[in-house]
């Protein structure tokens, strides 16, 4: 994401704040520096934070819906503290994005009156709005891309909401701090355009999708014609040999202008040969059942972007 970010806002005076628990190395974090070396106008920043904070919350164990989401996704709720008080607003990317141009336009966005903006979640109709509490109207955004208001947060002093929500209302929360940060501001965001976060929902063909087409027909339309900013949503990411977004050779264009160029993706699942013999030797047999049939969920293809 770094890099993508860096190549396509070459003319920007970019400072990447990277906040980190005592896991990533001083090495890694060298490395993390080479990739924006080319580029004066780019700086990067660490920011450490105390991981045992986050111990008890929710969704972290057994009962994690999405089992590759580590505890490290709540460090965003603590934004406001982390970051310096001059510091009034910034730009929160997941990692898993890559940006393909640029993002001036959004920064200039006005929230002053908002705690933040952000993009539809692409599951936003099937959402359980009982479970998080408030009216399905007021909609449900995905927290991959955030424009964050970080005066705003410091004057509602909105760790003590979160927390509070966290530690009162456990069972509310599912989807982790995007749950946390959906019923605390519902009230107080302001919804961007597709492109801003271009997620895999949002090009699943029509029986696939989860989000209310017809609703959004003319965003999806605009969106699809020049995304912005690619959030690889699946499960299967773009350095999984599984995975099938036809927006993954982005990803690997932008690897390879960094040092980790030679990398070779690997597959999500562990792969044994042995088994996989044995497995097509038996249901040739028709001693075991057929593989279920992988069905392609997008509606465009790797030629058409």
């Amino acid at each position: 994401m770094i890099k993508s970010l860096s190549v396509n806002n070459n003319e920007e005076r970019i400072v990447f704040h990277i906040v980190v628990d005592e896991s990533v190395t001083t090495q890694q974090k060298k490395e993390l520096n080479r990739v924006l070396c080319e580029n004066p106008q780019h700086s990067l920043l660490f920011h450490l934070v105390d991981d045992t904070l986050f111990d008890d919350f929710p969704q972290l164990g057994a009962s994690n819906p999405k089992l590759f989401i580590t505890k490290a996704t709540y460090y965003r709720l603590l934004f406001a503290e982390i970051l310096p008080d001059s510091i009034n607003k910034v730009i929160y990317l997941d990692c898993d994005m890559i940006v393909l141009g640029s993002i001036a336009e959004l920064w200039n966005i006005d929230i002053s009156h908002y705690a933040l903006a952000a993009v539809t979640d692409m599951s936003e109709r099937i959402h359980d709005f009982q479970r998080l509490g408030y009216n399905p109207e007021l909609g449900y955004f995905n927290a991959g891309l955030l424009l964050i208001n970080l005066a705003y947060w410091r004057d509602i002093n909105a760790k003590s909401l979160f927390w509070e929500l966290i530690k009162k209302d456990p069972e509310r929360i599912k989807y982790h701090d995007q749950d946390v940060l959906n019923i605390c501001f519902k009230d107080d965001k302001k919804m961007l355009p597709f492109k801003w976060n271009f997620q895999d929902g949002f090009i699943y063909k029509p029986e696939l999708m989860e989000l209310d087409e017809k609703k959004y027909h003319q965003q999806l339309i605009e969106a699809r014609q020049n995304p912005i900013i690619i959030h690889y949503t699946s499960m299967a990411k773009p350095w999984h040999v599984e995975c099938l977004n036809p927006y993954k050779k982005y990803f690997l264009k932008y690897l390879k202008q960094t040092q980790w160029k030679t990398y070779k993706i690997k597959r999500r699942f562990a792969y044994n040969p042995l088994k996989h013999h044995l497995g097509f030797f038996l249901r040739m047999l028709h001693l075991r059942k057929p593989l279920p049939q992988h069905v392609y969920p997008y509606s465009i293809m790797n030629n058409d972007v």
